[in-house]
Parts: C-alpha cells; sequence; structure tokens
C-alpha cells in the first residue's frame, strides 16, 4: 500500500469535518466551512502545490466561507419566526412560585412563566410564546 499523499490528508480531513457538521450542526456551518476548505486545498495539493499553497487556499476558503455564512446571516429576519405554538392549551402540573409553575404540554413537563404577576395557575392556560426552554403562559388564548 504506500504512503499516502497530501492530498489524500486532506480530503480524509475534509471528508470527516463535512460529517462532523451533518452530525453537530454547528453554528454558521464552521465545521462546512473548515471541511470545504480542506477539500479545497487537496485539490492544490493534486496539483503537486507546496505546502504554503495549500495552507493559502484552505486559509482564503475559510475566510470566503465566512463571508458567506455571516451574509447569509444577516439575511435571516429577526423575529419573524412564526409562533407555531402560540395559542396550545397546556396543563398545569405544579406551581413553583407566583410567577413559575411546571405544566405538560404535548406530553413533555415543561417549565412555564406567567405572562403578567397574579396570573390564575387553576384556569385555563394557554402558550403565548416559547422562549428558549420555557413557556410563557397566559390565560387568554392567544389569536
Amino acid at each position: 500500500m504506500g504512503e499516502m499523499s497530501a492530498w489524500q490528508y486532506w480530503l480524509i480531513a475534509g471528508g470527516a469535518l463535512i460529517a462532523a457538521e451533518l452530525f453537530i450542526g454547528s453554528p454558521m456551518f464552521v465545521l462546512l466551512i473548515l471541511g470545504v476548505a480542506a477539500l479545497m486545498a487537496s485539490i492544490a495539493a493534486w496539483f503537486s502545490a507546496p505546502i504554503w499553497a495549500q495552507l493559502l487556499v484552505a486559509t482564503l476558503t475559510c475566510i470566503a466561507g465566512y463571508v458567506v455564512a455571516v451574509r447569509l446571516k444577516k439575511r435571516e429576519p429577526v423575529g419573524a419566526t412564526i409562533p407555531l405554538d402560540s395559542g396550545g392549551r397546556v396543563e398545569l402540573i405544579k406551581v413553583l412560585s407566583n410567577l413559575r409553575a411546571e405544566v405538560n404540554y404535548r406530553g413533555a413537563v415543561w417549565t412555564a412563566d406567567s405572562d403578567r404577576p397574579g396570573l390564575d395557575w387553576n384556569g385555563p392556560l394557554y402558550v403565548k410564546e416559547v422562549r428558549g426552554t420555557s413557556l410563557v403562559v397566559t390565560s387568554e388564548k392567544p389569536n
């Protein structure tokens, strides 16, 4: 079998990074950018480019990938997500404090925060919004 060439090392690294991106899903596709950069360096190595040229190709590809990722991220509308859970009915499990309780929603236990002080936890409760891993609930059904 013989010794592996530089382009083969770059190819393996690129494939591993892209596969890791598929399984992990990094923010702004960092692993994908690095994987594509390694694949581009693999092409440079295949054409017998010196190591400094391979690293330059990888670096320039990373910079270009980062610029593209930032531009795509800026296009994302902030706060324009549709509140799919808004209006969903929740069942009270137990009151933790005046402003917080544990509720059952879609078969899972959630921490729920009141949308205002003095919420009647014993009445019907509806999801107003999802805030991280908590629900904000209200007694009036949202539209």
